[in-house]
């Protein structure tokens, strides 16, 4: 299928995730912990120092190296942060949360933005995709969903454990070299039995890419792809944030401001569900108690405060009428009711 030199990640298969302590692997690392009882991502520098110079993170960028015409990384690797509390033998496993994203820089007429790769390059083949492989040489290849993975990372309770993942970019999608220069962004998550995932993070890898464009997609990824339903990017996903998704819908060639908060190119009922899921939630994962998620567009309803039935009434309204054109004057609400 493609094609790598398995003679150094055999070395460190074998130290790496056995009871003995790994031997040094220098550079970058997406530093893991496990804090109430989820799974948690840092970052910070390399070899590690002061835990206070470490914070929670959830995007990280990586260029791919040239291995003749074949464009992979083994970094960052994954290590516990400096002062963690995760419990001896424990291991964490690997999913791609979605599909393989493209960065599409900004043009005269749109801003940056980010774009699945089918719905960048089309979805009829060949269409790039990423291949990650651990170090027990189990592979699996970004898809149009989610993708369960493999062992990631097995901390035995040395200070210097620490595994990697080998990333490749498969240009046609099956098939390592090849693929367009640019940013590609691969959403993934932690697991590990007993605990709650980590939230998704983002690993941007640049095949051929300026360090200032990764750093721009990096800050971009950190006000979009962090916080689905955020279309304002204020930090806090709101009714406002509805209103930006409302005028989207059917909009060509939308962005995350019109509401494709899963950059497929459409804003439908997909991106609804992520605004509901993330609704009240803000950037830092705290939530605002007081929030009143909306309701869903076949009409059933959450709980909600005193105040909020107005704002969800009109929810409500704004997305039935097109059932309504269809015949179902039946659904339509009546929002002159008093409420109780």
């Amino acid at each position: 299928m493609y094609r790598r030199s398995y003679l150094v990640r055999s070395v460190f298969a074998v130290l790496a995730l056995s009871p003995v302590a790994a031997s040094a692997h220098p550079g970058p690392r997406i530093w893991v912990n496990v804090e109430g009882g989820q799974v948690t991502t840092y970052a910070g520098a390399y070899p590690p120092g002061d835990p206070s110079a470490y914070g929670r993170a959830r995007v990280f960028t990586q260029p791919l190296a040239d291995d003749s015409g074949v464009f992979d990384t083994d970094f960052p690797g994954y290590q516990q942060v400096p002062g963690g509390s995760i419990p001896t033998n424990t291991n964490f496993s690997y999913d791609m949360t979605g599909p393989l994203l493209w960065y599409d820089p900004a043009t005269a007429s749109r801003a940056a933005r980010f774009r699945t790769v089918a719905n960048h390059f089309g979805a009829a083949p060949p269409v790039p995709q990423m291949a990650v492989t651990n170090e027990l040489f189990q592979t699996k290849v970004s898809g149009d969903d989610f993708v369960a993975g493999d062992l990631a990372y097995a901390y035995n309770g040395g200070a210097g454990d620490h595994n990697h993942l080998t990333y490749t970019l498969l240009g046609d999608g099956q098939t390592a070299g090849g693929g367009a220069d640019g940013i590609y962004v691969l959403p993934l998550r932690l697991t590990s039995p007993g605990y709650d995932p980590s939230d998704t993070f983002f690993l941007l890898l640049g095949k051929n890419a300026a360090d200032a464009d990764l750093n721009d997609a990096a800050a971009l990824a950190g006000q979009t792809l962090v916080l689905p339903g955020d279309a304002n990017t204020d930090g806090v996903v709101n009714f406002a944030d509805y209103q930006h998704l409302e005028l989207g819908f059917g909009k060509g060639d939308p962005g995350w401001a019109d509401g494709d908060f899963n950059c497929d190119g459409v804003v439908d009922i997909a991106d609804f569900r992520l605004l509901y899921d993330n609704y009240g939630r803000r950037a830092d994962g705290a939530s605002i108690a007081s929030a009143a998620p909306p309701p869903l567009p076949d009409g059933s309803m959450v709980p909600e405060p005193v105040g909020a039935a107005s704002i969800a009434c009109a929810l409500t309204a704004s997305l039935l009428p097109r059932r309504v054109r269809r015949g179902d004057r039946r659904s339509r609400p009546n929002c002159n009711q008093p409420t109780v």
